[in-house]
């Protein structure tokens, strides 16, 4: 039985990324969770990381393979993915159904232009969130730093469900 679900809120590894990828945001997202895992593990607590995602760009493979070969190559023990969810709203969403079904402890890491928007979407939920530092791609840090602002304006006026159909429509497409 595992205890604990650790799941990396991870961004995009690709494309155009600054830096080699061990200095990339979800390189040392992915990186953390294997961090807590070992601690859990010192501890006696079984874990498991969730990947969570169905995102894949054209010309590019799917995201969540990206992200598996990353918590291998970190010594990851227990990995679990699940294809579903293409935008942070639904993985959160799906993650806290998750852990609460389950009856475990969720721990998300989440990149520190994302933690804003992960505090907000997780508020109420039980969950343990932590950050990790590193560099973002350009497009989607100027992104996070708008919907840090812009999110819970958007929930204010009930506008979540659009952004969020917005969103998956896009991402579903593979136009994002």
């Amino acid at each position: 039985m595992r205890n604990a679900i650790i799941v990396p809120l991870t961004k995009m590894p690709f494309p155009k990324r600054i830096g080699p990828p061990a200095w990339a945001d979800w390189f040392t997202t992915c990186k953390r969770s294997v961090e807590i895992q070992r601690s859990l593990a010192a501890l006696g607590t079984d874990s498991e990381i969730l990947v969570l995602t169905a995102t894949q760009f054209t010309g590019a493979r799917p995201e969540r393979e990206y992200y598996v070969d990353a918590l291998r190559e970190l010594g990851a023990e227990h990995i679990r993915v699940v294809v579903e969810c293409y935008e942070t709203i639904e993985q959160i969403e799906t993650m806290v159904k998750m852990a609460k079904d389950e009856g475990k402890e969720l721990i998300v890491v989440s990149t520190w232009l994302h933690y804003p928007r992960a505090l907000w979407l997780l508020k109420g939920s039980g969950a343990e969130l932590t950050w990790t530092f590193g560099i973002p791609n350009a497009k989607y840090a100027i992104m996070d730093i708008i919907l840090n602002f812009a999110f819970p304006v958007l929930d204010v006026l009930g506008l979540r469900g659009w952004f969020r159909r917005r969103t998956t429509v896009r991402r579903v497409e593979n136009q994002y």
